[in-house]
């Protein structure tokens, strides 16, 4: 369907963000009860030939260089500028991967709420990627301009249907790409996240808004002509599910794509707040798990969540807290994955999903916490609608709280969840090695 803008915001330039950072959301109630095949062995095949390929460029027992590595190549497939995480990507476009695809926006469990609720943040991160991938590839005739960006016919590219919500919010970005290189934020490839899970860095570590060295600005006016960018992009419209990802199933626990870039990218960020390295050593730092747990919330809770998607996701920050054990089990724990022999790094044993992946990643079991008042009414009518109610399975709540020790479970697990929790929690434990 051809748009015809009218009194529309011309798109000029799409926003910058950190690199892998992730402010996509799932529908993890559509098509519930489809069955979707297991696809552990292959994530599982997919990561130790990363980690292996990591190990093989270590050239001594450094365990920094190690890190790097082994991030290194878990992101090596990265897209859109990094907006997409390499595991997530993989999860995405691999056509060995069964998964369910995001449903059409009449088929969502968002259906019926704002634009500003369910897709602001999501929306603007997935045009970014999208917008990049597709000037690489041609699509576009001309990179990324100071003022303009353009089709191959030269029309302005306009975004139809922009509420005064979504202007407020692109001007926000439109201040982060106004600071200095080196402003904040984390050098290329590491560093911690700021504070609210606000981006105060480019992709390549340098100020927002700075990608190949090309400035990048947004502008919203009238106009007249133009051709829609949803059009250009493939998206049917503004309230497309575009941000949402689709879910797959990981050792029998149904989880959205995006998991797998929480759990390794988010999980670093929590990682590095609990453990620093010296002397070639992990060492745990002062109340590390707590500021960690902390921090996760700050993010769901800030841009990359409820201020955002308008949607706060435990089940990210289930993914989030089980991608830091990944990070220590690397070289630490009763059992590392990498070990130092004889001079060099060496796999020990091989990386497995269910030594990670808990029925909390589920958001059809571990449910989301929404913006508005209006969005959860929307949410809980969709739901009924299907005959569904989150928590689907009550038993699986009760399965995590004999997963996770007490501290954990008061940060990752919703509320709706832990109503069904019984009063003892005698078998909690963290599953993989504890720190």
């Amino acid at each position: 369907m051809k748009f015809k803008p009218s009194a529309l915001c011309s798109f000029v330039v799409v926003l910058t963000m950190l690199s892998t950072s992730h402010a996509y959301e799932i529908d993890s109630f559509y098509k519930r009860h489809q069955s979707i095949k297991d696809s552990g062995d292959l994530a599982n095949a997919e990561i130790n030939k990363k980690i292996a390929t990591a190990v093989s460029l270590t050239k001594s027992c450094d365990v920094k260089e190690l890190y790097t590595n082994v991030r290194n190549q878990i992101n090596a497939d990265s897209a859109g500028a990094g907006v997409i995480g390499g595991m997530e990507r993989w999860a995405e476009k691999s056509t060995d991967v069964d998964k369910i695809s995001p449903p059409p926006a009449d088929q969502s469990i968002y259906e019926g709420t704002s634009f500003e609720s369910v897709t602001s943040m999501g929306f603007w991160l997935n045009l970014y990627g999208l917008v990049k991938d597709k000037v690489n590839s041609g699509v576009l005739k001309t990179k990324l301009a100071i003022r303009k960006l353009t089709t191959a016919s030269s029309d302005p590219l306009v975004l139809c249907k922009v509420s005064d919500s979504e202007k407020e919010l692109a001007g926000k970005f439109v201040e982060f790409s106004k600071r200095k290189p080196g402003s904040g934020g984390p050098p290329p490839g590491g560093g911690n996240p700021p504070p609210e899970g606000e981006p105060q860095s480019g992709p390549d570590g340098g100020p927002p808004g700075d990608f190949g060295g090309m400035k990048k600005t947004m502008e919203f006016g009238s106009t007249e002509t133009g051709t829609c960018i949803s059009e250009v992009l493939g998206l049917k419209n503004s309230k497309s599910t575009a941000s949402l990802q689709p879910v797959i199933n990981l050792n029998g626990v149904r989880v959205g794509a995006d998991k797998l870039g929480h759990f390794f990218d988010q999980g670093f960020d929590y990682f590095q707040k609990e453990y620093s390295i010296q002397n070639n050593k992990l060492i745990a730092q002062e109340d590390g798990q707590k500021k960690a747990l902390e921090y996760g919330t700050s993010t769901e809770e800030g841009m990359f969540g409820l201020k955002g998607t308008g949607v706060k996701s435990y089940g990210d920050l289930a993914a989030n807290y089980d991608g830091s054990r990944f990070w220590y089990n690397l070289t630490s724990g009763e059992s590392p994955l990498v070990i130092c022999k004889n001079g060099k790094m060496e796999v020990s044993h091989s990386f497995d999903v269910k030594d990670y992946v808990t029925e909390a990643w589920d958001e059809g079991t571990n449910c989301s916490e929404y913006k508005t008042q209006e969005m959860k009414e929307h949410v809980a009518q969709n739901l009924k609608n299907l005959k569904l109610s989150c928590p689907v399975e009550v038993a699986k709540c009760q399965a995590i709280e004999k997963h996770y020790s007490a501290e954990v479970l008061n940060s990752i697990v919703s509320p709706e969840c832990k109503k069904n929790f019984t009063a003892d929690r005698s078998g909690a434990h963290t599953q993989g090695g504890t720190k």
